[in-house]
């Protein structure tokens, strides 16, 4: 079992909101239906924590006029692991 699982939605998607800077749709989601899914449920918080974590080690690294494109696919389609090779081009 894991910390949420036994915590009620509202508190669950406070913390997503706070600590993991999601949406209030995207919170009340993670938090009600798609989290509480027995399989996905437990992929979906650890990818967005992920993600979470690359950008904003991507926006210390680099400046925003740099890293906000790449991000958002203007110079070309990246994901977590390709958006490095993009930026240091």
């Amino acid at each position: 079992m894991t910390w949420g699982e036994q915590r009620p939605q509202e508190e669950v998607a406070a913390t997503l909101r706070r600590d993991f800077l999601v949406t209030e749709e995207r919170a009340d989601k993670l938090s009600g239906a798609w989290g509480r899914h027995p399989l996905l449920g437990r992929m979906y918080l650890p990818a967005y924590r992920c993600g979470t974590e690359k950008v904003a080690e991507l926006r210390r690294a680099f400046p925003a006029d740099r890293v906000l494109p790449a991000i958002y696919g203007c110079n070309g389609l990246v994901d977590i692991h390709t958006i490095d090779q993009v930026l240091k081009a």
